[in-house]
């Protein structure tokens, strides 16, 4: 996994967006749609890292695998059971440190999360800066 697994996915668009891209990347069989499904599944999203969509989408996998074989599609039910059973980190400030580690590794503006695509240099630095005092210790 890249920096761009620490982001956190903000919007529904978003999340279908780099949910299919993650299906298509594991080479998963899916019946998911959007819209469609944005209700059941994406509504449900908002905030989730990239990591966490990822193992979201490879947890739904192995729930579809062990219920009707190794070649069968992750069904929004699937997801939903993932979903139920997974436990994201909530850590939120770790998180948006990590986030904003992430921005400064990006090379485009385009390339950045929409909350901080207006920010300045010094206002994302602040920020950073005000994390690592309360997040640098972690681990």
């Amino acid at each position: 996994m890249g920096h761009d697994a620490l982001i956190l996915v903000h919007s529904m668009d978003e999340i279908e967006m780099v949910l299919l891209a993650l299906c298509r990347k594991h080479k998963l069989k899916t019946e998911i749609e959007f819209p469609r499904d944005r209700e059941r599944l994406s509504e449900k999203l908002v905030g989730y890292s990239n990591a966490d969509l990822e193992a979201l989408a490879l947890l739904a996998n192995n729930y579809a695998a062990d219920a009707l074989g190794p070649e069968s599609a992750v069904t929004v039910d699937f997801f939903d059971k993932a979903v139920s059973d997974y436990l994201p980190s909530r850590d939120v400030e770790m998180l948006e440190y990590m986030e904003l580690l992430a921005v400064f590794e990006a090379s485009n503006r385009r390339m950045l999360p929409k909350k901080y695509a207006g920010m300045s240099i010094d206002e994302l630095q602040t920020r950073l800066a005000q994390l690592q005092l309360t997040c640098g210790g972690r681990r």
